[in-house]
């Protein structure tokens, strides 16, 4: 960076001042007391994206408030300040000899010495001068950059090391064959069987690394199977199950009772699919409800259906389709651009001791009550055992081979997901095993394996890095 020295400004500053005094003892010249920063910004970063910086008067700071993305020291090593705006133009920083030396913006400035500057206490101190250059206020500009790649899916492993569990064996390998993960309120719950009783463990989404078990659940009765497990869902601030094809519902996860409004008119509850949450914040939420799967009347054909927002009355819909995944059932809420919640489902039409050679279709319904195949020419491929999420604006799909994740932007085309988002080589190895999914609101991902043959139950947790990015408004 070319500068010019304050010794020679300060120079054409005197002998302008001295000349109009000669020239008119009469008019005193009044200087701005003004000694501050009012705008400041950067050249573009890249795909001409700028970055905005805020300006603390108080503390004297700069700062960007969104950080940089990775590698953006190759970027910012030679970068034009594009704005400096003061009242007097007269901005220093210290040269490599120590002195106060102009800054011109018109030349790039390497600012890789200041990445991070809280951390490592390294700030670049600008001085702003009033314009008789008798006062000057002092700033310390700093620039955030990300360590991490925003686009990766990070499992809680430091730099160059293998992920490994958030926990193992929690549950003291009681946690076997089938179970299904739910969160209610702060706490993640993993229900399974165990001597044909239902049992719980839970821990706090802020930590996952210690468990304890839920004792004595009550309010149930004792014919819990593996479709009951998977009919949990959580709605509300409740948690609602099937078990004998009537509904229980839980405010603690621990004491359930039968839900009189929800089982009047006779219905007999295959399962229950999932919630939409009810959100004053999304005026396009207009159908919040727990979505099932009914015989209605005691027929022998089943019907899906809808409650309303409080999850007391039920709308019937439409005729279970042959085709409709029975089995294996996974669904999630997915939001369209226009941020409208959609339910979608996928799953097996055969039981699971069938091999099945054909590839997933999914399911979609904005209601709950009618419901459309997704066929399209690009099919999810077969999966076993298989899971659908919504995260990060698009629906990931994968099976118990823990092998690869396949997106798609609303369920109809799939694909392999960039290689950034991943399996972890230690949850690999556990093809084959029982597990469920969840995803807190801190956007991590849960995902729980049973007991396999060495004896240990595992729960890895991740989350796109970007989504645990700081971001202030």
């Amino acid at each position: 960076m070319r500068i010019k020295f304050l010794s020679f400004i300060a120079s054409f500053f005197m002998v302008s001042f001295v000349i109009t005094s000669c020239l008119d003892d009469d008019n005193d010249i009044e200087y701005s007391p003004d000694a501050t920063i009012h705008a400041f910004e950067l050249d573009t970063i890249g795909y001409g994206i700028s970055y905005k910086f805020t300006i603390d008067q108080q503390k004297g700071e700069i700062y960007n408030q969104d950080s940089l993305p990775v590698h953006a020291d190759t970027i910012i090593d030679r970068i034009l300040i594009k704005t400096l705006t003061t009242a007097s133009g007269v901005v220093t920083m210290l040269s490599k000899e120590g002195k106060d030396s102009i800054i011109n913006i018109n030349d790039s400035i390497d600012l890789t010495k200041y990445i991070n500057a809280p951390h490592e206490n390294k700030y670049l101190e600008l001085k702003v001068w009033t314009q008789d250059l008798l006062n000057n206020k002092k700033y310390k500009l700093s620039v955030r950059v990300h360590h991490q790649d925003p686009d990766s899916l990070n499992w809680g492993n430091k730099k160059n090391e293998e992920p490994k569990p958030i926990a193992s064996d929690f549950s003291e390998g009681q946690v076997t064959g089938k179970q299904k993960a739910v969160i209610l309120n702060q706490e993640l719950l993993v229900y399974s069987i165990a001597n044909n009783a239902l049992i719980a463990y839970k821990t706090s989404i802020t930590d996952g690394k210690a468990w304890e078990q839920l004792s004595s659940i009550s309010g149930l009765p004792p014919t819990i199977t593996e479709l009951s497990l998977s009919s949990i869902i959580e709605y509300n601030g409740n948690l609602y199950m099937v078990v004998d094809n009537r509904i229980y519902c839980s405010h603690n996860g621990k004491e359930w009772i039968l839900h009189k409004l929800l089982n009047r008119n006779n219905f007999k509850f295959a399962t229950l699919l999932t919630g939409i949450q009810p959100d004053p914040q999304n005026v396009n939420i207009k159908n919040a409800g727990i979505s099932a799967i009914a015989s209605i009347d005691n027929g022998l054909s089943y019907q899906f259906c809808m409650t309303d927002e409080d999850a007391n009355l039920w709308r019937i819909g439409e005729t279970l389709p042959a085709d409709f995944p029975t089995r294996n059932i996974s669904s999630t809420v997915g939001f369209t651009p226009t941020n409208v919640p959609f339910i979608i489902s996928m799953g097996t039409v055969i039981a699971k001791e069938e091999e099945t050679s054909q590839p997933i279709i999914p399911w979609s319904s904005y209601d709950g009550l009618s419901w459309t195949d997704l066929t399209s020419t690009s099919y999810c491929p077969i999966l076993n055992n298989p899971s659908i999420i919504a995260y990060n604006k698009e629906l990931y799909a994968f099976g118990n081979d823990f092998k690869v994740f396949y997106n798609s932007p609303s369920g109809l085309t799939w694909k392999e997901a960039n290689k950034k988002f991943y399996f972890p080589k230690d949850l690999t190895k556990r093809a084959g095993a029982d597990y469920s999914i969840v995803i807190d609101k801190q956007q991590f991902i849960w995902i729980i394996c049973s007991k396999n043959e060495d004896g240990k139950d595992e729960v890895w947790r991740g989350r796109l890095n970007k989504l645990g990015f700081d971001i202030k408004q």
